[in-house]
């Protein structure tokens, strides 16, 4: 009966051994991403032409002036 036990056992390790010794090595991810829009202009009087700038990266907007 203890012989019975020993060998259940080892059957159980060499399963669980090779279930591991299976596993991927991937994974996958969820990313969400928003942009949200910049679209505030105030004008005042009788203002020419407005040139904007792009902003530096990772750094608020540029003030545009004209």
């Amino acid at each position: 009966m203890k012989a019975h036990r020993i060998g259940i056992a080892g059957v159980a390790l060499l399963l669980l051994a090779l279930g591991s010794a299976s596993a991927a090595n991937t994974d996958n991810q969820t990313v969400t991403l928003q942009v949200t829009a910049i679209n505030e202009i105030a004008v005042s009087g009788d203002p020419g032409a407005l040139i904007v700038n792009s902003a530096t990266a990772g750094a608020q907007p540029d003030t545009a002036t004209d």
